[in-house]
Order: C-alpha cells, then sequence, then structure tokens
C-alpha cells in the first residue's frame, strides 16, 4: 500500500486531490476524498475508450491503472513538469493575478488555441473545460503546451461524439464557447486580452 502525505499534495478539487506518486516522480496519484467514485469511473472508461482510438497524447495524461494508498484507491496518470523541473501549474494560476497573465497572455493564448485544435483533430471530448482542469507546461522558450487532466469524457446516454467526429466537433465548439464565456465572468480584469477561441 502505498502512504501518501500532504507534503507531496499537488492540487485539490472538489471531489479528488492529486498527490505526487511517492516512488515515481513522474507520476502522480488522484484519491477520491469527497462524494463516490462515479467521477472516476467515468474518466476510467473514457481512458480505456482513448487507448483503442487515441494516437496522439500530447495534450493528455495517460492513465497508469489503479493502487491502493492510505487514502483509498488511487488512479495513477503521468505529473506534467515545466522545462525547469517545476510541476507544471494550472491556467488557473496564470489568470488569477493580472501582471502574471499579462507578462505570458501571448504564449498562453496560443497554447489554448492549439489545445483546441488539437481536441478538434483527435476528437478528445470533456466534460467541462475549467481554468483548474487545464496544466500549462511552460518549456524553455516560453511557450506553453496545455494538458487537460481533470473532466476528461463524455456522459451522454448514446455516446454519438465519441465515434463520429461532427457530433465530437460539434460538442467540442459547445465546450469552448461556454469555456470563454467561463473565463469572462470569472477573470473580469483581463478584459479584451483572452482570445476568443
Amino acid at each position: 500500500m502505498l502512504q501518501l502525505n500532504r507534503e507531496k499534495l499537488i492540487g485539490k478539487g472538489w471531489h479528488r486531490e492529486c498527490y505526487e506518486h511517492p516512488d515515481d516522480r513522474d507520476l502522480c496519484i488522484k484519491v477520491v476524498v469527497n462524494g463516490n467514485n462515479a467521477e472516476t469511473n467515468r474518466e476510467q472508461a473514457y481512458y480505456r475508450y482513448l487507448t483503442q482510438h487515441l494516437t496522439d497524447w500530447r495534450a493528455v495524461p495517460r492513465f497508469h491503472g489503479n493502487v491502493e494508498t492510505n487514502l483509498g484507491q488511487g488512479a495513477v496518470f503521468d505529473l506534467v513538469y515545466d522545462s525547469d523541473g517545476q510541476v507544471s501549474r494550472t491556467l488557473g494560476y496564470y489568470l488569477e493575478s493580472p501582471e502574471r497573465f499579462l507578462k505570458n497572455k501571448t504564449a498562453l493564448n496560443s497554447a489554448l488555441a492549439q489545445l483546441k485544435q488539437y481536441q478538434l483533430q483527435h476528437n478528445v471530448l470533456t466534460m467541462s473545460l475549467k481554468p483548474n482542469n487545464l496544466l500549462m507546461q511552460r518549456n524553455d522558450d516560453g511557450a506553453f503546451s496545455a494538458h487537460i487532466i481533470d473532466n476528461l469524457g463524455n456522459a451522454d446516454w448514446i455516446p454519438l461524439a465519441n465515434y463520429f467526429s461532427w457530433f465530437g466537433s460539434a460538442k467540442i465548439e459547445r465546450k469552448w464557447s461556454r469555456f470563454h464565456k467561463l473565463l469572462g465572468q470569472t477573470y473580469p480584469h483581463l478584459g479584451n486580452d483572452l482570445q476568443a477561441f
């Protein structure tokens, strides 16, 4: 059984916490801390689908199975690092500070636009897009690569969007439209500095 402790806590959502893997710094472990495993089960079902259909994983950390921990069952994923060896920060981290955002706005907008195109090209679906569910990996040249770390999947009873790209693209466009609206409401200080994707 793996022992997780607060010193290795990377991030916390409403339902789950994410810890650095105690034996492998290239991995992280998500554990449920509030509610049931419904979100985890849905996410892992979608990962099983992706394993069979996705060939380009550059914006989606890979899933490596489940492990037992002192906090309950944990799901193991790739951990994303910046080029300086620090764990990558969420988009929310960059948006909450006007100075931090303005310093990086061109690179952040570019990374988000590339993420949307990646999703459309590979039909990668999300339940929703939120600033704290996207990691912005900083590269040596100051550019960013965006990674979807939570809320992957499709809860449609008949998941046509998984298998037919026309439906998938329409769903992805709707999610990005809602995301842009959410960003404008949550971070009004950014004004017109956020592109409409």
